[in-house]
């Protein structure tokens, strides 16, 4: 019997797609920075998302910071 290959690492989710996207229009971190930020995600799919190969349907302004200027969990 095969075993399965454990799947490591966060999901990249539609509110990390848009937090990602919104980084990239909003300051000048290269996908490295962005994927420290974006907790744990890898520089790849940092790449992916900024390339349209992944969410290409989620927009930068899906990401929302709340009134105290905070950016809410990504948890």
């Amino acid at each position: 019997m095969a075993h399965r290959r454990r799947r490591k690492g966060v999901a990249l989710t539609r509110q990390r797609a848009a937090h990602i996207k919104f980084l990239l229009e909003t300051t000048d971190l290269n996908h490295a920075q962005i994927a420290a930020q974006v907790d744990c995600i890898n520089q790849g799919r940092v790449s992916e998302v900024a390339q349209g190969k992944r969410f290409s349907d989620v927009a930068a302004d899906e990401f929302k910071e709340d009134d105290n200027g905070d950016q809410p969990s990504l948890w």
